[in-house]
């Protein structure tokens, strides 16, 4: 009897077993899913802004686009604010090296103080607007990066 009863116990802890496995990759299923769908509205939030500033060339909105499509991407989630730190960092060491050899409209290069200060300017922006964007994910990122918002900017942006 003994024994029967330590049988069925056993059988009934595998069966809870697998179906807490089975449980565990469902969850994991959906958590990556999520996860992606951060990273695609991330990406698109990027895309999007970049198309609007160069839409609206308006004078010095290039920080409110950044920070504006950092927030957006950190509105979606943890993976979102990753995913648009990861972009940022990348956009931002690329200026760095196009900056050292890129000519300022009076023909002349940027010096390293200038390159510098533009490279640490834009990265303030990017993580105000990551900051905003998950701390206020019911919010309008128009308004949460209003302090970025040049003179003259279209209502639309």
């Amino acid at each position: 009897m003994q024994r029967k009863k330590q049988a069925e116990e056993k059988e009934k802890n595998s069966l809870l077993n697998e179906l807490w496995d089975k449980l565990s990759r469902e969850e994991r299923l959906y958590s990556t899913l999520d996860e992606l769908k951060q990273i695609k509205k991330a990406i698109s939030s990027f895309s999007k802004n970049y198309h609007d500033m160069k839409e609206a060339n308006t004078k010095n909105s290039d920080k409110y686009f950044h920070a504006k499509a950092n927030c957006e991407a950190a509105q979606s989630g943890e993976r979102g604010a990753k995913t648009a730190k990861l972009l940022s960092d990348f956009r931002e060491n690329t200026d760095l090296i196009k900056n050292k050899y890129k000519k300022k409209r009076d023909g002349k290069k940027m010096s390293k103080k200038e390159i510098i200060d533009d490279y640490y300017s834009d990265q303030c922006a990017n993580n105000y607007g990551r900051i905003q964007g998950l701390q206020n994910k019911n919010t309008s990122c128009r308004i949460l990066v209003n302090k970025y918002r040049p003179n003259g900017l279209g209502d639309k942006y």
